[in-house]
């Protein structure tokens, strides 16, 4: 029998590239295909034998073969657009969990802003390191998200690895932008359901509430995955990370993120 237990404990970003790997099959299929209709229209099949050639390969010989190494490099190809991860091992425990705490972080540019010192980003990591000496025996998992949303940690008892991962949430490369929270919040029942947990679960959401990309369609959305987590029984607890006054939004190649040659401030709203 198959063990599995290597398979679950991998976690893949993207699973749908996994499908790449399939393209050199289905070259070489249709190249296959090909030559057979080529040799079926250029002899008839009592004679097809005498105008083909086959040499006789060497044992393993097609090991080394270019079609071989054509096949592994997409499949590698695949595979590391796939973004599998391994999942960090819970170390045991004798104490029972007292809460399970999923927390979701707008990672989106507006977080960037620094009208609160250091940054907003800055200040989600002290307020999460704050919560972990508060709840000493509690899981947590980590959501970042911007127009797409990513599981940074699965639930876990290791707080070590929760502080190492911590640490980057700020300079991780994510590669849209935007401010889709409803994705990531939707995210979130998913982890917690597929958990299963029979202790006490809830979602810490830590944004400045800047939803800049449509934003009536993008508040209709959040305000309905929230009513999903309440009949879900999975409570939602919402930090405000910002100020009412605002300040412009950084940007690494201009310095400032314009519009209309002007800076955009970004508010917590």
């Amino acid at each position: 029998m198959i063990d599995t237990v290597w398979m679950e404990s991998v976690y893949w970003r993207e699973p749908l590239w996994l499908l790449l790997a399939l393209q050199p099959f289905v070259l070489l299929a249709m190249r296959r295909l090909s030559n057979k209709s080529k040799l079926s229209s250029y002899a008839d099949p009592e004679l097809q034998a005498w105008t083909s050639w086959h040499s006789i390969e060497k044992p393993l010989s097609w090991l080394f073969s270019r079609n071989t190494l054509y096949i592994a490099g997409w499949l590698l190809l695949a595979i590391s657009m796939a973004g599998p991860r391994l999942l960090p091992e819970q170390p045991a425990t004798t104490e029972s969990p007292n809460m399970n705490i999923m927390i979701v972080v707008d990672v989106s540019r507006s977080m960037r802003t620094r009208d609160i010192e250091p940054s907003r980003l800055r200040r989600v990591q002290i307020e999460i390191n704050e919560l972990l000496q508060s709840a000493p025996h509690s899981r947590i998992g980590i959501i970042l998200y911007t127009s797409r949303a990513h599981l940074l940690l699965p639930f876990t008892h290791d707080f070590n690895a929760v502080k190492y991962y911590l640490k980057f949430i700020d300079s991780i490369p994510l590669p849209t932008y935007g401010s889709q929270a409803s994705d990531a919040l939707a995210l979130a029942r998913k982890e917690i359901e597929a958990a299963s947990f029979d202790t006490k679960t809830a979602v810490l959401w830590l944004t400045d509430g800047d939803i800049s990309n449509n934003r009536s369609d993008s508040l209709q959305q959040v305000r309905a995955t929230i009513k999903n987590l309440n009949q879900a029984s999975i409570p939602l607890y919402i930090l405000g990370i910002g100020s009412p006054e605002g300040d412009a939004i950084p940007d690494n190649e201009t310095g400032w993120l314009q519009h209309q040659g002007r800076p955009v401030i970004s508010r917590m709203d």
